[in-house]
């Protein structure tokens, strides 16, 4: 397809491509989505570009030499535009209008991918470029600043995002801290408060099992054991989470429940393992039952934040320093207490 000149190491071309080509191996799933052919398209062309580029001139001597960190961002940017579904311009849906309603997609569209504003037919993640990249952003600065802890997400769907974080490390050569997926795998749960409704357990879309979130990583050969999958709905998954590693440290929590009380059982079961220096996304910033959790949350424990948006929906916290007062746990025992019980179970 491509040719591509010798060089004094392996050459970049031949290595992205080999790997995509590698791991483009998940058959289809019941014709929902082709995620070998988003890798390998993303590799074939990265690959492409990449042998062109030193095919047609001697000045790009970074990619001659193979330069980590020129690969490495290249191989992220790449990554980060298959997940998305940008590289093939998968088509998508308006959110809750018409999902897996083929019929009803319409065509891809760059501004609305950008923002997560869309729910693809054809991806990994519904947060979009924009959300993706502020992932890369966050996780170089806890890296670059030695911030210690793992990742972790709260709300997966079918994986991209966290599956982009563990590509992060992976790059980065990094081999000591590891990527929690969080989730029900069952969709979201009927609501159990006043202040949610069930709409959005109603929403079989994203439904989406674990046994097929793992296959994506593998698919990008991204599985391994600096993955870590907790199944459950939050109220009962992240108190097992937590006793399963019970000294667990995060440097970035990724929120994205959707709901109230998801967003309030993520917050006290998780921010006190969160390291000062470190980051907290709040993908459902637009919401506002999810934002009134964040609110409350933080002036219950005498305490302000600044919320820096990522894009119209979404915003994230840097964690500067501790609470000057305990976790209140006593309100959230409280709160679960007057909660009622899921009337779709517990995944």
């Amino acid at each position: 397809v491509f040719s591509a000149p010798p060089v004094r190491s392996a050459n970049p071309s031949f290595v992205i491509l080999l790997l995509t080509v590698t791991s483009a191996k998940m058959p289809l799933q019941k014709g929902r989505y082709v995620s070998n052919i988003i890798v390998f398209g993303a590799g074939l062309v990265t690959a492409m570009l990449l042998g062109w580029r030193n095919t047609a001139t001697n000045t790009t001597t970074a990619l001659n030499g193979c330069d980590p960190s020129v690969l490495s961002e290249l191989y992220l940017a790449t990554v980060a535009k298959s997940v998305t579904g940008i590289l093939l311009e998968t088509p998508y849906y308006f959110p809750f209008e018409g999902a897996e309603d083929k019929s009803k997609a319409e065509p891809f569209n760059a501004g609305r991918r950008a923002e997560g504003l869309d729910w693809p037919v054809y991806g990994l993640t519904m947060t979009g470029l924009m959300r993706i990249e502020n992932i890369k952003s966050l996780l170089d600065d806890v890296l670059d600043n030695k911030v210690p802890g793992d990742f972790a997400e709260c709300g997966v769907w079918r994986g991209g995002a966290s599956l982009f974080a563990r590509a992060v490390f992976a790059a980065r050569g990094v081999t000591n801290r590891k990527v929690h997926v969080v989730d029900s795998f069952a969709g979201l749960p009927t609501a159990t408060n006043k202040k949610d409704n069930d709409l959005w357990s109603r929403l079989n879309y994203i439904s989406v099992p674990q046994e097929e979130v793992r296959r994506h990583f593998e698919a990008y050969n991204l599985l391994d054991e600096q993955v870590s999958f907790t199944k459950g709905f939050f109220r009962y998954s992240l108190p097992t989470l937590r006793q399963r590693v019970p000294d667990l440290k995060l440097s970035v929590l990724r929120l994205d429940g959707d709901m109230y009380e998801s967003t309030m059982d993520a917050l006290f079961n998780l921010w006190d393992t969160l390291s000062v220096g470190g980051y907290m996304i709040i993908d459902d910033w637009m919401i506002d039952v999810c934002q009134q959790a964040i609110n409350e949350f933080y002036k219950m424990h005498d305490s302000d934040f600044k919320p820096i948006m990522i894009d119209r929906g979404a915003a994230y916290i840097k964690k500067t320093s501790e609470f000057p007062v305990p976790l209140k746990r006593s309100w959230y025992t409280e709160f679960n207490e007057t909660r009622g019980v899921e009337t779709n179970g517990k995944p």
